[in-house]
């Protein structure tokens, strides 16, 4: 915290402008998290088939070579052979969770939240031509935001992963080449506001674990 607390002092003044945040640190066997503003990151499990099917790997070679037309035109998918299962996502600092509206709106900040798509809830301001606003209630920089109740504090949580790998019978040892496999994901609104979480998880553990021509 105190890092991130440090960088955000340490920016430039007369920017215009901030970032999200997004760190996993692996120290020994503790896994860290922390996080500000509304990016994604979340831990998946893949469990491998118990035979793969050479039928549903040719249809998704097929997939992944498709241009996009021809792809949806074909209404081909991704079929993942092994099944993901999706652990400890992070909380995306937007202006409409509960939390962060009462901390804006007791500090005098407004948020706008359209009725049909809460997620596109912003902070807001007035300005001579009109408004301008920001989509995240937590970021470093944008200090031109601070009084409107935009913080850089990140949330943070810390994983034991002996018991994670224990609690999801997940195997340490290196001949179980065939056991379930572990890794995270990080990534950006830009990514996660067009894409499901399954959606990325499956696509990424097809490249790491059913075909890694294709990562």
């Amino acid at each position: 915290k105190e890092t991130f607390l440090e960088v955000d002092e340490e920016v430039p003044g007369g920017t215009g402008g901030g970032t999200t945040a997004s760190i996993m640190m692996r120290i020994g066997k503790k896994l860290f998290m922390a996080g500000v503003g509304d990016s994604t990151s979340f831990i998946v499990v893949y469990t491998p088939p118990r035979k793969f099917d050479k039928r549903k790997a040719s249809e998704n070679e097929e997939y992944i070579n498709s241009e996009r037309n021809i792809r949806m035109e074909l209404d081909l998918e991704l079929n993942l052979q092994g099944k993901i299962s999706i652990h400890h996502q992070n909380k995306r600092h937007k202006p409409h969770v509960k939390e962060e509206r009462l901390r804006i709106e007791s500090m005098g900040g407004r948020i706008y939240l359209p009725r049909e798509n809460p997620l596109d809830s912003k902070i807001i301001r007035q300005k001579e031509d009109g408004y301008i606003g920001i989509g995240v209630s937590r970021c470093i920089g944008n200090h031109e935001w601070t009084s409107a109740g935009v913080i850089p504090d990140p949330d943070i949580f810390s994983l034991n992963l002996i018991k994670f790998w224990s609690e999801n019978d997940i195997p340490t040892s290196g001949g179980s080449s065939g056991g379930k496999k572990v890794f995270v994901v990080l990534g950006g609104d830009g990514l996660f506001d067009a894409r499901r979480e399954e959606y990325v998880a499956s696509h990424l553990a097809y490249g790491l674990f059913e075909d890694p021509n294709h990562l």
